[in-house]
């Protein structure tokens, strides 16, 4: 998952750039003989940031989720390492006893839980920092 997770923000950030890069404002600044560095830094970055922002708070539930997906079905860490996908795994074999149903219950909630914080997160700082938000008075 280290090796290629980064693949697709990767294509994300460059069409983002691109799709950018070709506004009216972008044409003539360059035209105006605007700096590169300064175009970027001034017209790309403060669009990018909270797009990026929010990528990256979404993709670390992604990784748990993943983490969860691969455990639960076998593949992933040892059953003695505790993991939220190991805890899933256990507790789906006692879920049919009333009295240990809590075992698959809590480890749930916590993966639901941490996953709607970080969306959470991640659309309260996209928010701030996108320049859109930011109205100056005069």
């Amino acid at each position: 998952m280290c090796l290629t997770g980064w693949l697709g923000m990767a294509r994300f950030i460059r069409n983002q750039i691109v799709i950018i890069r070709d506004r009216d404002y972008n044409l003539a600044s360059r035209c105006l003989g605007t700096g590169t560095t300064r175009i970027i830094m001034k017209n790309l970055l403060p669009y990018l940031v909270s797009v990026i922002m929010l990528r990256l708070a979404l993709s670390i539930p992604g990784a748990i989720g993943n983490e969860v997906f691969i455990t639960y079905i076998g593949l992933g860490l040892p059953v003695d390492m505790p993991s939220l996908g190991n805890l899933i795994n256990e507790g789906r074999k006692l879920v049919t006893s009333e009295t240990l149903r809590y075992q698959l219950i809590f480890p749930a909630i916590v993966l639901s839980v941490v996953t709607i914080s970080f969306y959470i997160i991640g659309n309260a700082f996209a928010d701030a920092a996108d320049p859109k938000n930011h109205m100056y008075k005069s």
